[in-house]
């Protein structure tokens, strides 16, 4: 996603989940309907909470699942976290240097096969 983590706000969680909560913990069943807004947005969506949920419903293949009901609240990451990343864009820019053909190049030695001694060829290898 492009918004920044610390304008994001995560709808359909339960009641008692916290920021400290795993995801084991929350209770959320293993297909469960999660929303994701940028914070300025979010705020649209609390106050008119009944017309987004039906909007949501609405959008979804099955009438069942409702993305916003009575036990779901919005949870909002904290902005203090030292592990904030600010763009998920630039997560795979280091490919790019691994993703290069290697040049074909012939095996060499470190110390040259013709020297009979180990200490002139380790000299040789550090030149």
């Amino acid at each position: 996603t492009d918004i920044p983590v610390r304008h994001q706000l995560w709808f359909g969680w339960p009641n008692n989940v916290t920021n400290s909560t795993t995801l084991a913990e929350s209770g959320v069943e293993r297909e469960h309907n999660l929303v994701l807004k940028r914070a300025d947005e979010g705020a649209k969506i609390t106050n008119n909470n009944n017309a987004a949920a039906n909007t949501a419903s609405a959008s979804t293949s099955s009438s069942s699942r409702n993305v916003y009901n009575s036990d779901s609240m919005p949870i909002t990451i904290d902005s203090e976290s030292s592990e904030e990343f600010e763009d998920a864009s630039d997560f795979n820019n280091d490919d790019d240097i691994f993703t290069e053909t290697p040049i074909n190049s012939h095996l060499k030695h470190l110390i040259p096969d013709n020297v009979d001694d180990e200490a002139i060829g380790s000299i040789q290898f550090v030149e």
